[in-house]
């Protein structure tokens, strides 16, 4: 199932959360997967780079482990539906 998909899931028993997070950490375990640099990059607003505001998180596992893992699964939707080939 694509991250479109995904994100229309039921909110109420956790469906969209689990599959969002399995989703995004499989696409972590692949080789093809961004770089962690740039996928952390990724999380910094245009504030947070111009004050020089540090990243909210440092690793793959904090994104996992936080709610960032919604905003990477919708940044980077494209390449993970690709790199998984759910399409």
């Amino acid at each position: 199932m694509n991250i479109y998909d995904q994100f229309h899931l039921s909110v109420e028993n956790d469906e969209r959360k689990n599959a969002l997070l399995n989703t995004v950490t499989t696409w972590f375990a692949h080789e093809d997967c961004t770089s962690e640099e740039d996928i952390i990059e990724s999380l910094r607003s245009m504030d947070d780079v111009c004050s020089n505001r540090p990243a909210p998180v440092s690793t793959k596992e904090e994104i996992l482990n936080s709610d960032h893992f919604y905003d990477i699964a919708f940044k980077f939707e494209n390449e993970i539906n690709n790199t998984l080939q759910l399409n």
